[in-house]
């Protein structure tokens, strides 16, 4: 992984989060399905995203969107992260997904969605 956390931090995009954004990207480059999963809401069927492929490797190298957001009311951190996926063939592609952390009911951010 890198990505220097550190020259984004913002009060939003805190210790919390980033400890938990960061495990997500760790359980995905070291195929650790439940570290992946660790602060993923109850129930969400995205490991497909980075674990269908048996052999693919991936390296997280920069975010390119981080934002708060208020949606109805109800606030949304958003983060944009580019990666390199390398396949099982050895062909690399070069592309970027989107965090999406909301609050559960306990106060707590949690990855409600990846996309």
């Amino acid at each position: 992984m890198f990505i220097d956390f550190e020259r984004y931090k913002k009060d939003f995009f805190n210790e919390d989060i980033i400890s938990k954004f960061k495990g997500n990207l760790e359980g995905i480059v070291e195929n650790d399905k439940e570290k992946f999963k660790a602060h993923l809401y109850e129930g969400s069927q995205k490991e497909s995203l980075f674990f269908d492929e048996e052999n693919a490797q991936f390296m997280f190298n920069d975010l390119e969107l981080l934002e708060k957001i208020s949606i109805n009311g109800r606030e949304q951190i958003r983060i944009g992260v580019r990666y390199a996926k390398k396949h099982e063939d050895g062909n690399v592609e070069n592309t970027a997904i989107t965090y999406f952390f909301t609050m559960n009911k306990e106060g707590h951010w949690l990855i409600e969605n990846i996309d």
